[in-house]
């Protein structure tokens, strides 16, 4: 089983399952899937996915923060310029 302690790696997993994903499919039904819901439901009622989006978006802040007290990227790249753009991407 996977440890998913790390929320850098819960936020990684959920984007490499979503980059996977065609155009065959809603963004709803991609998200759903993804986040372990009905993808029918979600289909036609989007608020449970909006909702745990919003709960992975949590998880993005917690990876900013938690950088923001390292030293990592520091150096003439530094955590601002580098790693906080790449992060807000997401």
């Amino acid at each position: 089983m996977s440890n998913f302690s790390n929320p850098a790696k819960r936020v990684l997993s959920c984007v490499e399952k979503a980059a996977k994903a065609t155009e065959k499919e809603s963004a709803a039904e991609v998200w759903a899937d993804i986040l372990g819901l009905d993808k029918k439901t979600s289909k036609v009622d989007p608020h449970e996915v909006t909702a745990k989006l919003g709960l992975l978006r949590d998880q993005v802040d917690l990876v900013q923060s938690s950088m923001s007290n390292t030293n990592f990227s520091s150096g003439p790249v530094s955590y601002t310029h580098l790693t906080l753009p790449t992060i807000y991407s997401v």
